[in-house]
């Protein structure tokens, strides 16, 4: 009797142990990026849609893979940005999540911006983390009038990729994309950003009247590169029906 009650504990204990297996198997395909011994769902936030005016709020959600609790603070943040871990002391082996607020008024940028920030833990593997926060602010169109958007600005581009074909590493690459307001009002050109430091691309107007033309100038370095490439530009501006153009430069990069 004695030695069947031990098989029958013995038989629980393993079924517990292969639970727990599948528990931290189940946890480890939905956090699937791994920075020491937390584990994140998302890394990143876009805020999507997000304003010039707006003050918005979005959740990174994040699991405890460690054997003893994760306490989690932040530092030195900017400015515009607020963070709150709940729970602040994550036990072993649990989710949790962290609450980020942006607020675009203190900014007070347009365009795609890339932020990154840390936070620290009492993680012995890797006690800071990283969080990527990238939202694109285009300007706040909700309160025009039927008479705003019918005479408002219109951004067109006469092209709006560019291929330079082959060239040799080390080599620039300087491209212009003419472009019009074509429009009854004036175009304004809020912010003109590129998706990778190689790339630089600036507006040679920042305002441009009804029916005038001007040009976006971009300049690509190749120093470092080889293959294919292909990089874009986000164009932010006061159109209402299309704040945010995209323009693309592509080609291949050959070593000497």
């Amino acid at each position: 009797m004695k030695a069947k009650s031990i098989l029958l504990i013995l038989i629980g204990m393993a079924f517990i142990v292969v639970l727990k297996a599948q528990d931290e198997a189940a946890m480890h395909k939905k956090y699937t990026q791994k920075t020491g011994n937390l584990r994140f769902k998302n890394i990143g936030l876009a805020f999507s849609g997000i304003t010039i005016n707006d003050i918005q709020a979005d959740t990174i959600f994040i699991y405890n893979d460690w054997d003893n609790t994760m306490t989690i603070h932040f530092n030195n943040l900017p400015e515009y940005i607020t963070c709150e871990a709940f729970p602040p002391e994550m036990p072993p082996k649990t989710e949790g999540k962290i609450a980020v607020t942006y607020n675009a008024p203190l900014k007070g940028e347009y365009g795609r911006i890339v932020n990154y920030f840390f936070f620290e833990t009492n993680d012995i593997e890797r006690s800071k983390k990283k969080i990527l926060v990238s939202p694109t602010i285009k300007e706040d169109f909700s309160n025009l009038s039927e008479e705003d958007w019918g005479s408002a600005p219109v951004i067109r581009f006469e092209e709006a990729t560019y291929d330079f074909g082959s060239i040799n590493q080390g080599d620039t690459v300087i491209h212009l994309y003419p472009f019009k307001n074509e429009g009854n009002r004036i175009l304004i050109i809020r912010a003109v950003r590129a998706t990778c430091g190689c790339t630089k691309a600036k507006s040679v107007d920042q305002e441009i009247e009804p029916g005038e033309n001007s040009i976006i100038k971009v300049v690509y370095i190749s120093r470092g590169k080889k293959g294919e490439q292909k990089y874009h530009v986000s164009v932010t501006s006061n159109d209402p029906k299309n704040p945010d153009s995209k323009l693309e430069i592509s080609g291949n990069v050959l070593l000497n």
